[in-house]
């Protein structure tokens, strides 16, 4: 299988942000640094196709990973994946997807 292009929404690259500071502040940098390296290897892992989505009921079409305490949620097309949010799980998705 081809590996897809990997499109991240400007959200989905606000919540990696995001994810990154909150646990090197509250944890440490190198906490934070493998943190982003998990979530940059499942995303890679979504574009080889080596990871299948967990189907959304909040929008047709979106799936979900799961990944240590956040979901990946994106969408996959003929030609990319377009990844729309990184949300922790206890963040309300309907509000935030």
């Amino acid at each position: 299988m081809a590996v897809l292009r990997l499109d991240l929404s400007s959200a989905a690259k606000s919540d990696i942000s995001n994810i990154w500071r909150h646990t090197a502040e509250k944890w440490s940098v190198e906490q934070a640094d493998a943190y982003y390296d998990g979530i940059a290897n499942a995303l890679d892992d979504i574009a080889k196709g080596n990871i299948v989505g967990l189907p959304v009921d909040v929008r047709h079409g979106v799936q979900k990973h799961l990944l240590m305490s956040h979901a990946i949620y994106f969408r996959t097309s003929a030609n990319a994946i377009e990844v729309l949010r990184v949300l922790h799980q206890s963040m309300d998705v309907r509000r935030h997807l």
